[in-house]
């Protein structure tokens, strides 16, 4: 939020989007793979200290099938609109509106897909 505040003129807008942490504790599926042409994709998914946690490995069949398998590790924290609030309050960036996803519809907490938030920097009110 701070690299935010520091690139933003005063009044300057921006928009955040992010993945809602309440549905994707609902609806996480914890394994999964497909195969992308010659490459196999497996995915193991899990929650844990309030991030989600991906393990992804990679095996390569057909004319690369030799090749040894790779190994990958992302993870994202899981940050509740309340906690964005805190943050965003914190940096001096001031939130305007609350999304529940791309098509502008209201933030449900339980069920939206995404929090997508705009805002500006400072306390300006648009009317």
């Amino acid at each position: 939020m701070q690299e935010i505040t520091r690139l933003l003129a005063p009044g300057g807008k921006f928009l955040i989007d992010f993945l809602n942490p309440e549905v994707v504790r609902k609806t996480l599926v914890p394994y999964s793979e497909r195969l992308d042409e010659e490459t196999l994709i497996k995915e193991r998914r899990s929650i844990a200290d309030g991030f989600v946690r991906k393990k992804i490995a990679i095996t390569h069949t057909g004319a690369h099938a030799g090749e040894p398998e790779r190994h990958y590790e992302e993870q994202v924290k899981l940050y509740s609109l309340n906690d964005f609030e805190t943050m965003l309050a914190q940096a001096g960036l001031h939130l305007q509106r609350v999304y529940g996803d791309y098509d502008g519809s209201e933030y449900e907490e339980m069920t939206s897909s995404r929090i997508i938030m705009t805002g500006i920097k400072g306390g300006i009110m648009e009317s």
